[in-house]
């Protein structure tokens, strides 16, 4: 049986989309910001190897619910992994690019 509703006006399907355009939207926020400091770059490292992790993991859930398929948790991870990689070697380069 499948609902007649569009997954993204369920629960999940917006709350991902949200939490996904949170995170994308502190995250450089918070690069910018933290670039000004430079006694700050290790905690920006770690701050953005948390929010890229959600990042990966709201696209994850996102996508999920947007193709009308079961969340698989390996999938979720490596999402979450790759998130992490990216906004960590995005926080780790030089200000200015």
């Amino acid at each position: 049986m499948r609902a007649k509703q569009n997954p993204l006006a369920s629960g999940m399907g917006a709350g991902s989309m949200l939490l996904g355009l949170f995170t994308f939207a502190y995250l450089g926020i918070h690069d910018a910001n933290a670039a000004a400091w430079t006694s700050a770059a290790r905690r920006r490292g770690y701050t953005s190897l948390i929010l890229g992790a959600l990042f990966g993991l709201a696209a994850w859930l996102f996508i999920s619910v947007m193709a009308v398929h079961e969340p698989s948790l390996p999938y979720g991870i490596g999402c979450a992994v790759a998130g992490a990689v990216a906004a960590f070697s995005r926080s780790s380069l030089p200000s200015g690019t």
